[in-house]
């Protein structure tokens, strides 16, 4: 590396690679070398696959590193269960009931999360307390070194709900003094991993809703609302709306939605014996697909699955262009629902069970303790089917009915759309 002051960055999550650099196309790192060298902190696989992807003309700026193995301590895993339960959102609520029904632990483990989150879910002072005592005792000799070999002056931490490896990359800085930028990977994770194990110097929100969620739960005020690289004009201007019906469905897998599989099966059943023609597009979550789906199986259902960091895979452009492609899209996905809102697609809620299901783990349970989706459900009023026969009446009437328009500038308070401007404020602090 040469002389100039050197500016590091964390990308250990595949989302992240898309978000930072794909769907950038490289912006920000082209940007940020124009005043620093960078060192990209990340796995081996994404290292790998950046090797083949950053543009020749940035290679000698950038320097891709894989830090060393960390262990957690006794001490470190008991400061963050604290931290992990002590945020007192809905979703957090959620969580902790429906580990308890899928058997990770018992009523006695439900009894401990459930009173460490009455003991400090209300007491901000004894969370920071907490959060001082887990960066103290996550300092790593060895990860400090590593850090101090690069001699950064500052570190923008992707996804600071990574406790596994951007957490210690960041711990080991603050040990340094390098001063911290940091933001979550994804809009729901302020009200979905309990309280944060480390808060940067800089917190960088994704969108309006999310500096509430960080001031309401987490207790940021340090904060620029900067929008997300995800959500962009430019990716608006080339999409192709059709001027025919087209209808789809956005799956969650089988984690999150345990009937979604005897749905769509149901689904298929009833579009092979009506008037529906053509193919009814179904979206595989990238992570959490159902591996039965198949089209030579469901031969009504037009399947696909995005994956974005691979030599075959598909851009966020393609992504976003077959969402607008739809009239309608049924889900229970957020962020599926919030990526087709974004391209203009109307969104219908699906908010029922064909299988029994225990109680937290329900669809119904989704929409009421998923804080952020029930926050987007009821900002926009979008529209649900709470039963079968609901969703089949709306199918049918969906075939020739005009759909509601979407207003733009309401969804922009998840998006951050119209307030997008990540790689600027990055280069503020940067170069204050």
């Amino acid at each position: 590396m040469s002389d100039r002051k050197v500016f590091g960055l964390t990308l250990f999550e595949e989302p992240l690679v898309r978000s930072f650099v794909l769907a950038d196309n490289f912006n920000l790192i082209r940007k940020l070398s124009t005043s620093y060298d960078l060192v990209i902190f990340t796995t081996l696989p994404i290292k790998r696959f950046l090797e083949m992807k950053i543009p020749e003309n940035l290679l000698d700026k950038v320097v891709l590193s894989v830090p060393p193995l960390y262990l957690e301590n006794h001490f470190i895993k008991l400061f963050g269960f604290i931290l992990r339960y002590s945020e007192n959102s809905l979703g957090n609520k959620r969580l902790r009931y429906i580990n308890y029904e899928k058997g990770v632990y018992g009523v006695y483990g439900l009894i401990l999360r459930n009173f460490v989150n009455s003991i400090f879910s209300s007491r901000r002072n004894f969370v920071s307390f907490i959060r001082f005592l887990y960066f103290k005792v996550s300092r790593d000799l060895n990860m400090i070194k590593f850090v101090k070999g690069y001699n950064l002056e500052k570190l923008f931490i992707t996804s600071l709900t990574n406790w596994q490896e951007d957490i210690q990359i960041a711990c080991a800085a603050r040990s340094l003094e390098i001063r911290t930028i940091g933001t979550p990977r994804s809009w729901d994770n302020l009200v979905s991993h309990g309280s944060l194990r480390f808060i940067p110097d800089v917190f960088l929100a994704h969108s309006d809703y999310m500096s509430e969620c960080a001031l309401k739960y987490q207790h940021i005020v340090n904060l620029s609302v900067t929008g997300t690289s995800t959500y962009r004009f430019e990716f608006l201007k080339d999409l192709k709306k059709r001027k025919e019906k087209r209808i789809g469905y956005g799956c969650v897998g089988p984690n999150s939605h345990p009937s979604e599989l005897k749905f769509l099966q149901q689904l298929h059943d009833h579009l092979e014996h009506s008037e529906f023609h053509g193919k009814f597009l179904i979206i595989q979550h990238p992570r959490f697909s159902h591996s039965i789906l198949k089209s030579e199986l469901f031969p009504k259902f037009e399947i696909k699955t995005f994956k974005f960091l691979s030599e075959e895979g598909e851009s966020l452009q393609n992504y976003y262009q077959e969402l607008a492609s739809l009239s309608i899209l049924f889900t229970s996905g957020s962020t599926i629902a919030l990526d087709s809102l974004f391209v203009g697609t109307q969104v219908v809620c699906t908010n029922f069970d064909l299988i029994d299901v225990p109680y937290w783990q329900s669809a119904s349970r989704y929409f009421s303790h998923r804080t952020h989706f029930k926050a987007l459900v009821e900002y926009l009023q979008l529209p649900i089917v709470n039963s079968w026969d609901e969703f089949k009446e709306f199918l049918d009437h969906s075939k020739s009915e005009i759909t509601p328009d979407i207003d733009f500038n309401k969804i922009s308070y998840f998006t951050g759309v119209q307030k997008f401007h990540l790689d600027m404020s990055i280069m503020d602090i940067a170069n204050p």
